[in-house]
C-alpha cells in the first residue's frame, strides 16, 4: 500500500511537540496528542491510496488508539501497552502508535521495549526531531551515552532550536565529566528557553564541578528568584558555599531548606557535611543519624557518618556503618574499600584482604584497590603478592609516584636493590615513607 509519507512528515513536523521527559507538570509530558495520528488518518483516507477493505481495520485501529491513549492519560502504562500493541499488529503502523508504545514502555520501566518502539518510529519516519529526542532519552536511561548524544544531535539537525535536546546533550556531557561542554550546551538550552529551571540547576552543577563558583552561585540564585521555595536550589547553593569554605552562608541556606522541608534527607546530609568540615563531629553524626532514620535504604548518610566516627576514633561504629553500606550496595566497591581500611587500623589484615579482594573482583581496573591490597599483603609479609599488586597498580596508573615508592620498598624487602633504585628514580629519587605502611 503506497502512502503519502512526505506530506505526513511535513504535517507532523509542524504539529509534534517536544518536551523533556523529566517534566513534572502533566502538560509537559512527551505524549503526543491524538492530532498528528488523526491528521495522518485523514490524509491517508483522502489520498486515494486506501482500499475500502481497509476501513473495518481502520475503525478497529481507532478504537485501540483511543483506549491506549485513555490508559496513558491515567498513567496506566501496562494497560496502554496492552491496547496499543494490537493496533500495531494490524499492520496499519501510524507514528503515534510507535511513540505511544515507546512512551508507555519507558514509563513502565521497560527501557529495552521503549528502545525498540522508538527505533521502529525513527526507521519509518527519519525526519522528525522529536523521535530522535525521545530515542535519545531512552538511550540515556540505558546509560548508552554516546548513542544518546548522537540522537540529541540528530534532533537538533532537524530542529536547531529544540531546547530540551540542548539540555540533554548538556546532561550527557555532565555525566561523562565533560563540564565545559556541558556548560555550553546548557547555555544553548537557556538561550531558547530562558525560564528553564532544570537547565539553570544543571549548569550550576557544571560550573561548580569546574570550580567556577561565582557562576554556579549565580545560576542557583536565579532558580531561587523564579522559585523562592525551591529546596534543591538552596541545597545546591549551600554546597557551592561549602566548597568556598563559606560555612555560615552554607548553613543559612541549608537551614532555610529544612524550614521549607524539615524531613529533607539531602539537606540533613549536607548540613552534616558542613558540621564535619568545621570539626563538629558530634553534630555531624546527629545530622547523619536523622537522615538515616528518614531514609534507611540510602548509603550516603551511612558513609558520611562512618567517616565522622573515624574522625572521632570510633572504629567499631565506623565498621558497623560501612557494613551497612555493603548491605545496601553489595556490587559497589565503596563499602568494601572503606571497611578494609578500618580493618587495617584494627590490624585485622585477614579481613581487610578479604574485602579488598572482593572490591578488586568488582573493579579489576582500579589502581587504588591494587595499591591498598598491596599494602595489606606487605603487612602480612607476603611480598611477592604485594609486588604483583603494586605492579598492576602502576600499569593502571603509571604517573602516580606513590605507587613506585611502595613497590620500591617491597623490592628492598625482597633484596632487589637494583629494581628498588629504578623505582625510586622514577619518582625523582625521593624517599617518602609517609606514602606507605610497610613493616620494618
Amino acid at each position: 500500500m503506497t502512502r503519502h509519507i512526505g506530506i505526513v512528515w511535513m504535517v507532523l513536523s509542524l504539529l509534534a511537540v517536544s518536551l523533556p521527559l523529566a517534566a513534572q507538570d502533566d502538560a509537559c509530558r512527551p505524549m503526543l496528542s491524538s492530532t498528528p495520528s488523526q491528521l495522518f488518518y485523514e490524509l491517508w483516507l483522502t489520498s486515494g491510496s486506501v482500499n475500502t477493505s481497509d476501513l473495518p481495520q481502520l475503525s478497529v485501529l481507532s478504537s485501540y488508539q483511543q483506549l491506549g491513549q485513555s490508559a496513558l492519560q491515567e498513567d496506566n502504562y501496562r494497560v496502554a501497552l496492552d491496547w496499543i500493541n494490537p493496533g500495531i499488529q494490524l499492520g496499519l503502523e501510524l507514528i503515534d502508535d510507535y511513540q505511544r508504545m515507546g512512551y508507555a514502555a519507558f514509563q513502565a520501566g521497560d527501557l529495552a521495549a521503549a528502545q525498540v518502539q522508538y527505533q521502529r518510529a525513527v526507521a519509518a519516519y527519519p525526519a522528525l526531531a522529536d523521535l530522535y529526542y525521545l530515542h535519545g532519552m531512552v538511550n540515556a536511561g540505558l546509560a548508552n551515552e554516546d548513542e544518546a548524544l548522537a540522537d540529541f544531535t540528530r534532533a537538533l539537525a532537524f530542529d536547531p532550536q529544540l531546547s530540551p535536546a540542548f539540555h540533554e546533550r548538556g546532561m550527557v556531557y555532565f555525566r561523562t565529566q565533560s563540564y565545559t561542554n556541558a556548560v555550553t550546551q546548557l547555555s544553548c538550552a537557556l538561550q531558547y528557553s530562558p525560564n528553564d529551571i532544570s537547565s539553570y540547576h544543571a549548569r550550576g552543577w557544571a560550573y561548580d564541578a569546574l570550580g567556577e563558583y561565582a557562576q554556579a552561585l549565580a545560576d542557583f540564585t536565579t532558580v531561587l528568584r523564579f522559585e523562592p521555595q525551591n529546596v534543591l536550589a538552596y541545597i545546591n547553593r549551600a554546597n557551592t558555599y561549602r566548597h568556598l569554605a563559606n560555612y555560615d552562608l552554607a548553613l543559612r541556606d541549608l537551614n532555610t531548606a529544612l524550614e521549607i522541608d524539615p524531613d529533607n534527607v539531602s539537606a540533613l546530609n549536607n548540613r552534616g557535611l558542613v558540621f564535619a568540615e568545621t570539626g563538629d563531629y558530634p553534630l555531624a553524626v546527629a545530622e547523619y543519624s536523622r537522615a538515616i532514620s528518614l531514609q534507611p535504604d540510602s548509603s550516603t548518610p551511612y558513609i558520611n557518618r562512618a567517616n565522622a566516627f573515624l574522625e572521632q576514633g570510633d572504629l567499631f561504629s565506623a565498621l558497623y556503618d560501612y557494613t551497612q553500606v555493603i548491605f545496601l550496595e553489595p556490587e559497589a566497591i565503596t563499602g568494601y574499600q572503606a571497611r578494609a581500611r578500618v580493618y587495617v587500623q584494627m590490624e585485622n589484615y585477614t579481613q581487610a584482604l578479604r574485602d579488598l579482594t572482593t572490591a578488586v573482583r568488582l573493579e579489576p581496573n582500579n589502581a587504588d584497590l591494587f595499591n591498598d591490597r598491596g599494602l595489606v599483603y606487605s603487612q602480612l609479609e607476603d611480598y611477592e603478592a604485594a609486588l604483583a599488586d603494586f605492579s598492576r597498580a602502576i600499569e593502571l596508573n603509571p604517573t602516580n609516584p606513590a605507587l613506585y615508592n611502595n613497590r620500591a620498598w617491597v623490592y628492598l624487602k625482597l633484596g632487589d636493590a637494583f629494581h628498588a633504585g629504578l623505582d625510586f628514580a622514577r619518582f625523582g629519587g625521593r624517599l617518602e615513607p609517609d606514602m606507605i605502611v610497610i613493616p620494618e
